[in-house]
């Protein structure tokens, strides 16, 4: 026998199977593989956040602690809410990782533990398989290529913390144990495997609870010999982790008021045909020409042409023997029935079953159902489970046998394939500070610097208050943080309290209209400012952009200024009655309003209608000149967290010839001067030629939330 065999023979199929997968990664992906904290394999901004939230708290953040201190200052976070892998954030912040690798390596140490769960789930799908019976090189090979054509994995270019893929197999494995040996030991091996999931990502956690605790459910229903204490060992095993981590969140998290409708659910659902015929390669453009269309990215459930192949030639068999024998052949049931009839029923989740069939009137009700935004997710378990019936399938023909495992390599080709399209690799900021990012955190060293300010500014998270901002934006802000060690006012987290969300858009007024900003902010030391980085482009700047830029103090540094806390708090605030210099004002009192902002009425209309505050037949004095068109809004409603400001204020040009366009609009919720209850919105018209008529009016698209209060409309013109 050859050297190279018995070294082979040596080693158990599982990590055969483990092995050869990291050797394809290794040929397919080699910038990733061998240079793994050189690069960022998206420049998205889900991609560069989800390195920074959990490489923040390992540089700055305290040993054990539950909040994150990076962004929306002066607030913090809880880590739950960061998307920034809780568990290792939570147990290991402050103190372990930087006494064995310095946090700046935390991309390559992402990017390798998910490279090495994708080994590892092929080895799990080899234990598995041998449990059903299949055994030999088919059932490595194919352990390979199964754990590399999961969609799952082409999380790795941004949600890092769903991308792996260990997390079903090993579900599945330990639910195996457990119907082997029911036990209280193995029932608790399955509670802290889930539990270790949800505090990774709670869709890991959620899927895998419901993929555990259905699979023993029908295992339970099938099974004659069954007994009650065996059902509450399921109970407890699939229900424990998920009581567990909403009673650790409840007890820990004392951020209010966070949104309990986040948006997606309706959308990111899945079809039954994605089953059928994926969304990327060749098969994809199969889906095209016959008008199926592609299906949403959070719903691809592609079960594997192997799949399809076992499928048809089995039923095909099942037929000919009807025809021929007329028998058919009988139920074998040691399969994997039950996996495959819980992952049946979770695809039917994916696809909006019941959700979507009219009758959901009262899921806008169910907070805990809404927080699944993407629900589409729920196909994974059903691209592990049928691909390992098809084998099962066909272990016992050595042809069929081949041709499905040829099939899986087809499926898994073609996956890696996509995840380099979708990939856009960019070099990794955290790694090493950049010469400027090393001069501006000497300039942070010479004044008393309590947090940057990126401009132009950006705020997601609540998804009802704030702005997007550009991907430039945020990669280099979130670089310099993490380098500097100063938190951001900037915020890109999870389902934000909406309320500190609010305040935080005050950075965006002037400063005396930032009641609830100052004092959040509380008392600061003498001469203590922020730093205002303009770290993008002055043409993706807006107009409350520019104004605070303005305000700041220049530097040594042509893209840094200083803005003392003192001097942007002494900022004047907008008056909401009319003034000498006004060039137009209307009170909109149309309709009697007892919160009214001025005088004793509003104009009032739906969200998704034009409420028009007023037309205006611009002369001559407009041209050349910045113009100030500003009217107020009131979130005091019911709805003030959800879609109360989910509308655009709007100026809208009639040309003398007849056509209509836009020409300037701004997000009510991106907007930070308030008063009360009130929310004020403003957009800046440059006319270079003179319109019949300027429309100015608020409207919201796809949204019935509560309605439009609108008062005090002014037009003036700007400094020149």
């Amino acid at each position: 026998m050859r050297p190279w065999n018995k070294v082979l023979q040596s080693v158990s199929p599982s990590w055969q199977a483990a092995g050869l997968t990291w050797l394809w990664v290794a040929f397919l992906h080699p910038d990733v593989f061998f240079r793994p904290n050189s690069i960022l394999l998206s420049s998205s901004r889900d991609a560069v956040k989800n390195i920074y939230t959990l490489a923040w708290q390992w540089a700055h953040g305290g040993a054990f602690s539950s909040e994150f201190t990076g962004m929306g200052w002066p607030f913090t976070e809880h880590v739950f809410y960061t998307d920034g892998h809780p568990l290792l954030a939570w147990l290991t912040g402050g103190w372990l990782v930087p006494c064995i690798l310095p946090a700046t390596w935390t991309a390559g140490l992402l990017h390798g533990a998910i490279i090495a769960s994708w080994g590892v789930a092929a080895a799990l799908l080899v234990r598995i398989f041998h449990y059903y019976g299949v055994r030999g090189t088919g059932a490595v090979l194919v352990s390979s290529f199964i754990a590399l054509s999961h969609p799952q994995m082409l999380r790795w270019t941004g949600h890092y913390a769903m991308a792996y893929t260990v997390a079903l197999p090993l579900t599945w494995w330990l639910q195996l144990q457990w119907q082997a040996n029911p036990t209280w030991k193995n029932t608790w091996k399955q509670s802290i495997n889930i539990l270790a999931w949800l505090l990774t990502h709670a869709y890991l956690g959620s899927i895998t609870a419901a993929f555990a605790g259905l699979a023993g459910g029908f295992h339970w229903l099938a099974n004659k010999e069954r007994t009650r204490r065996e059902i509450a060992y399921l109970v407890f095993a699939a229900a424990s982790p998920l009581a567990g981590y909403m009673a650790l969140l409840a007890a820990t998290d004392t951020h209010p008021f966070r949104t309990d409708r986040p948006f997606g659910f309706w959308d990111n659902v899945s079809r039954w045909n994605a089953a059928v015929l994926p969304s990327h390669g060749p098969l994809g453009k199969l889906r095209v020409d016959w008008g199926w269309g592609l299906t949403t990215w959070e719903g691809w459930g592609f079960l594997g042409t192997g799949v399809w192949v076992a499928l048809v030639v089995g039923l095909g068999a099942v037929a000919g023997r009807g025809i021929l024998f007329r028998t058919l052949p009988r139920l074998n049931p040691s399969g994997p029935w039950s996996a495959v009839a819980a992952s049946i029923v979770l695809y039917a989740v994916a696809v909006g079953e019941p959700f979507l069939t009219g009758k959901n009137a009262w899921l806008e009700e169910a907070k805990l159902f809404m927080q699944f935004r993407a629900i589409g997710r729920f196909t994974w378990p059903a691209v592990w489970a049928f691909p390992v019936f098809a084998i099962w399938w066909a272990r016992q023909n050595k042809l069929w046998m081949g041709v499905v495992v040829v099939c899986f390599a087809f499926d898994a080709f073609w996956m890696h394939r996509e995840a380099r399209v979708q990939m856009n690799p960019t070099p990794n900021g955290f790694h090493m500070a950049s010469p400027q990012l090393s001069r501006l955190d000497a300039l942070t060293k010479t004044h008393r610097i309590l947090a940057i300010h990126p401009v132009p500014w950006f705020q997601m998270g609540s998804e009802s208050v704030g702005r997007e901002g550009t991907q430039r934006a945020h990669r280099n802000t979130l670089e310099a943080s993490f380098h500097t060690g100063l938190p951001s006012t900037a915020t890109h987290l999870t389902r934000m309290s909406i309320s500190e969300s609010r305040t935080l858009t005050e950075w965006m007024g002037p400063g005396a209209s930032a009641q609830r900003l100052q004092s959040a902010i509380g008392e600061w030391p003498e001469g203590a400012s922020i730093l205002l980085y303009a770290c993008d482009d002055t043409s993706t700047w807006l107009p409350d952009d520019h104004r605070i830029w303005q305000a700041g103090t220049p530097t040594s540094e042509s893209n840094v200024r200083i803005l003392s806390l003192e001097a942007f708090f002494a900022q004047p605030r907008s008056t909401h009655s009319e003034q000498p210099n006004d060039w137009h004002w209307n009170g909109l009192n149309r309709s009697p309003f007892s919160e009214a902002l001025e005088g004793m009425g509003v104009a009032r209309g739906r969200q998704n209608e034009y409420l028009i505050a007023d037309t205006i037949r611009p002369d001559s004095a407009w041209i050349g000149r910045s113009i100030e068109a500003s009217c107020w809004f009131w979130h005091g409603s019911e709805h003030a967290g959800r879609e109360a400001l989910q509308f655009e204020w709007v100026c809208e040009a009639e040309w003398p010839d007849g056509s209509r366009g836009w020409i300037e609009h701004v997000p009510v919720a991106a907007c930070g001067e308030h008063a009360g209850d009130w929310t004020r919105a403003a957009v800046n018209v440059h006319l270079k030629a003179l319109p019949d008529r300027l429309y100015f009016f608020a409207v919201g698209f796809e949204s019935d939330g509560d309605s439009i209060y609108a008062d005090a409309f002014c037009v003036k013109p700007l400094p020149l």
